[in-house]
């Protein structure tokens, strides 16, 4: 007999704004062990950076496949064989590098102070001394966990502290001047390594969180659902999320959402919580378990 497949969004779905979960970890491993027990297979579907995938996965006992950074399949069950969408997409970890490179030499809006590491934790954390400790106007923080796209925040410095990630007249020039150093940088890693990565690209800044994301041109979440899809079936397959970017155009997926999605995600799911956050999750995995 075949089994189900729900496939988990994290950000905004099982976790909250805050990088949280809105119920107990305990709680929610005990309804995610209890589901894959009785046949339900679950996995992560996120942008997030691969390995940030691979820790919720294993904190919340999570067994199924985890799709990272709309570009790459993992399987668990046979060794955490990897597989990317694409070819190439790893140089994007040598971009990466370069890029880093040139923002230590350089001077966006004066002096640049340059984060890398797991910086979506830690970003809006930063210690508020001032210029004249470390003389930057400017801070940006490179996801170094990303290993098959590559995204950076930015922050410039105010008066009493780093700007807040929305302040976008006080970033946005920031983000500007940064993404068109990524844009030299990757074309010349293209010109150098005769290749084709940074020309197949796209970067997607937003502007109201002082990010840019840059990855291959024309995937988005159901890009590596379709190479899963290719490769296992399933008696049925869902997708539980709180966004547009959620929606999958496939018509072996059947659409959920968790009561803090945004209308269009409610608009295009036939399940909808009545819970938020991982409150919702918990909703729609036990409706799913208990389902025909």
């Amino acid at each position: 007999m075949k089994e189900k497949l729900a496939m988990l969004d994290v950000d905004g779905t099982v976790i909250d704004p805050n990088y949280r979960t809105t119920v107990s970890s305990d709680e929610l491993v005990r309804v995610l062990t209890k589901a894959q027990e009785n046949g339900v297979v679950i996995g992560l579907n996120s942008d997030s950076a691969f390995p940030t995938i691979v820790s919720w996965a294993r904190q919340w006992n999570i067994k199924g496949p985890l799709l990272a950074e709309k570009s790459v399949v993992c399987l668990p069950d046979e060794g955490m064989r990897t597989i990317p969408v694409y070819k190439g997409l790893e140089r994007f970890t040598e971009i990466r590098d370069a890029f880093v490179l040139r923002l230590m030499q350089s001077d966006l809006v004066g002096k640049v102070l340059t984060v890398v590491g797991d910086v979506n934790n830690v970003v809006d954390r930063m210690p508020a001394y001032g210029p004249e400790d470390h003389g930057a106007q400017a801070l940006i923080a490179v996801n170094g966990l990303r290993q098959f796209s590559l995204s950076f925040f930015v922050r410039a410095w105010k008066e009493n502290g780093w700007a807040a990630r929305k302040d976008m007249v006080a970033n946005g020039p920031v983000l500007a001047q940064a993404i068109e150093l990524l844009e030299k940088v990757g074309a010349a890693y293209d010109l150098q390594h005769e290749s084709k990565v940074w020309s197949q690209r796209e970067c997607v800044p937003d502007p109201r969180y002082g990010i840019c994301i840059a990855r291959r041109s024309k995937v988005d979440k159901q890009t590596p659902v379709a190479r899963l899809l290719s490769m296992r079936s399933y008696a049925q397959v869902y997708m539980i999320g709180d966004d547009r970017a959620d929606l999958l155009k496939d018509d072996r997926v059947i659409q959920c959402a968790v009561g803090n999605a945004n209308q269009d995600c409610k608009d295009g799911s036939a399940l909808i919580a009545s819970g938020t956050y991982t409150e919702g999750v918990i909703e729609l995995i036990e409706r799913i378990a208990n389902g025909p």
